[in-house]
C-alpha cells in the first residue's frame, strides 16, 4: 500500500512538472524578464567609440537593429555580411512612420583594439558601435536577457520590439513592409 501511495504522488509531481514544461515550450509561460515582440525596449546609455554616451531614447523615431555581438564571436563576424547589406540597401530610404533605419551594434568585447579592430575589419559603416567593455559582466546585455550571441532586437519607431533574433529575410520583410509608399 506505501508503494501504491508513493507511485501515486511520484506520478503526480511528474505530471504538474511536465505540464509546466509544456506550457513553457508553447509560449503560455514565461518569466517576466523575457523579451518578445510588443514589449518595450528596455533604456539603456553606453559610450560609443569616441567614449559619448549614446541613449537608446536618443534614436527614438528610428527603426533600429540592436545587434549585439563581440569580435571573438565567428558566427557574429559571419554575419555582418548580411547586416552591411540589409544596412546599405535601406539606410537611406523612406519610412511611413520612422525617420530612418540604422543598426546599434553592442559589443560584449573586453579588449577595445580587438572591437575596433574588427569594426574595420568587417567593414561596419553604421554610426552607432556601443561598448562598456565588461564583457559577459555587460549590464545592457543582461537587460536584454541576452544568454549567447549573436542576438539582436527589431525596433519600431516607438522603441517597441518588432523582431528578436530575426534573420535576413525577415529583417528585410520587416523593413520592406515599412516603407512609404510613394
Amino acid at each position: 500500500m506505501k508503494k501504491f501511495q508513493l507511485l501515486k504522488k511520484t506520478l503526480f509531481v511528474f505530471s504538474i512538472v511536465g505540464s509546466l514544461m509544456m506550457l513553457k515550450a508553447c509560449g503560455l509561460f514565461q518569466s517576466d524578464d523575457t523579451l518578445t515582440n510588443g514589449s518595450e525596449a528596455p533604456e539603456f546609455v553606453l559610450p560609443d567609440i569616441q567614449g559619448d554616451s549614446v541613449a537608446l531614447s536618443d534614436l527614438k523615431g528610428n527603426i533600429i537593429l540592436l545587434d549585439f555581438w563581440a569580435s571573438w564571436c565567428q558566427p557574429c563576424r559571419r554575419a555582418h555580411p548580411k547586416l552591411v547589406e540589409v544596412y546599405d540597401r535601406f539606410k537611406d530610404a523612406k519610412f511611413e512612420r520612422a525617420n530612418s533605419f540604422t543598426i546599434v551594434s553592442i559589443s560584449i568585447d573586453e579588449h577595445r583594439d580587438r572591437w575596433l579592430r574588427a569594426i574595420e575589419e568587417d567593414k561596419l559603416s553604421w554610426p552607432h558601435h556601443l561598448s562598456d567593455l565588461k564583457g559577459n559582466r555587460s549590464e545592457v546585455a543582461a537587460l536584454y536577457n541576452v544568454r549567447s550571441i549573436p542576438a539582436s532586437f527589431l525596433l519600431d519607431h516607438n522603441g517597441v520590439i518588432i523582431g528578436v533574433n530575426p534573420d535576413k529575410n525577415e529583417l528585410i520583410r520587416q523593413l520592406e513592409w515599412r516603407l512609404a509608399i510613394n
